[in-house]
């Protein structure tokens, strides 16, 4: 949409302010499908690959509606289609079968396959820029649409759910014969029906709402220092809209290697670890960005891509770390509302306190909530959720002998 834009508006006389507000209205859309949708597979209602397909072929046919729509009302549906397909395709969905398939590995497959979506955003920006000078606006969002649904296509016909239906390994650990692989999940799967874990009991347990709000500040960084950097650059005076540009796509090329790194350092260390060690980097990259030195400029902005490569991983690392594999599906679709709800506004607290203020003290209060999601963090330790599990099973042995 930052590339096309200019497009909608010239093709069919479409306001630019209005068409870029979307973005704000499809996030916040989505949080409520990503609540309900993810329940609904927490619950079991909902099976893993079926929810990728739809979700996939969902935000195929919106790319393909969204060069061949004129009628404005028509368009904007679709739009927010894409926006609510999007985080359940990519997000809910990519990260339930990384926990499913690699229940040890997590962090650092995530830290590899979460290179896609910078990855995706300059190379689709590119590619769009290429194919519409070649074919021209509408055949270029065929292609997306088309190119879309076949990836959508080969992910459904190539994974399965678990690693185990087609005779694989978790991790792809050989240690065991398929058999044992194959009863170890059967067992696994049976708890998850019976889990504890209702939304209720996830709403009452401090270290969700802890783990969730601790993870919205990446999400924040990632949305609102990189969604609002060219205004920002500008605003100062030293820099030019060409280099404006240049700053950005360094930040956005730093978030390939940055979310390989983030990755790594959880899988050596641990995802909470991974994730102060990712906030505070951003925390400096706030601080250096103020000081009017271009030097400094560079390094906060190789920070703050390290942040935005980091901001997809530790959210779903965490909670496959202390919820473990089978009950991950009952856990993360809480913990991802909250970090959706909470992370979003993000573009809107930077652009408010710019108007207010100005984009330096837009940066200070970023610094200042990163101190903060920092101390947060700090409480959340490993085995809460057994702990939490033993006083369940106490309650509900307390409320069978009252019945007697």
């Amino acid at each position: 949409m930052n590339v096309a834009v200019a497009l909608f508006e010239e093709r069919n006389g479409w306001n630019q302010t209005y068409l870029l507000s979307l973005q704000s209205i499809g996030a916040w859309t989505a949080i409520l499908f990503i609540f309900i949708i993810g329940q609904l597979y927490g619950k079991g209602k909902i099976k893993l690959r079926k929810l990728i397909l739809s979700a996939g072929c969902l935000y195929a046919v919106g790319i393909f509606l969204w060069g061949q729509l004129t009628n404005l009302i028509l368009f904007t549906c679709a739009f927010i289609v894409c926006y609510i397909a999007y985080p359940l395709w990519g997000t809910l969905g990519n990260h339930s079968l990384i926990n499913n398939w690699f229940p040890r590995k997590k962090a650092l497959v995530t830290g590899i396959t979460t290179i896609g979506f910078p990855l995706g955003t300059g190379l689709g920006s590119i590619v769009f820029t290429v194919l519409n000078r070649k074919l021209g606006f509408s055949n270029a969002y065929i292609v997306l649409g088309v190119a879309a649904l076949v990836i959508c296509l080969f992910g459904f016909f190539t994974f399965s759910e678990y690693p185990e239906q087609r005779g694989q390994f978790p991790d792809n650990d050989h240690n065991m014969t398929k058999e044992q692989a194959k009863a170890i999940l059967e067992e696994g799967q049976r708890l998850s029906e019976n889990s504890p874990w209702t939304i209720k009991r996830l709403l009452r347990t401090k270290e969700v709402w802890l783990l969730g709000i601790s993870n919205a500040y990446l999400f924040a960084i990632a949305s609102g220092c990189m969604g609002t950097m060219v205004p920002r650059l500008l605003s100062t005076g030293r820099y030019s809209p060409d280099q404006a540009v240049v700053y950005l796509m360094i930040a956005a090329f730093c978030a390939c290697p940055g979310s390989f790194l983030c990755g790594f350092i959880a899988h050596k260390t641990s995802p909470k670890t991974g994730l102060i060690f990712t906030i505070l980097s951003c925390v400096l990259a706030c601080i250096m960005n103020i000081i009017p030195s271009t030097p400094l400029l560079v390094i906060s902005l190789i920070l703050i891509g390290i942040g935005t490569g980091g901001s997809a991983n530790f959210i779903m690392s965490m909670t496959s770390e202390y919820w473990g594999r089978y009950n991950f599906q009952k856990a993360y679709p809480t913990v991802l509302t909250i970090n959706q709800l909470v992370g979003s506004g993000g573009p809107m607290l930077m652009a408010v306190v710019a108007a207010k203020a100005n984009w330096d003290v837009s940066y200070i209060v970023m610094a200042v909530l990163g101190v903060a999601a920092t101390i947060i963090a700090l409480p959340i330790k490993k085995g809460f959720v057994e702990r939490a599990e033993e006083r369940f099973a106490k309650e509900s042995f307390t409320t069978a002998e009252s019945l007697i």
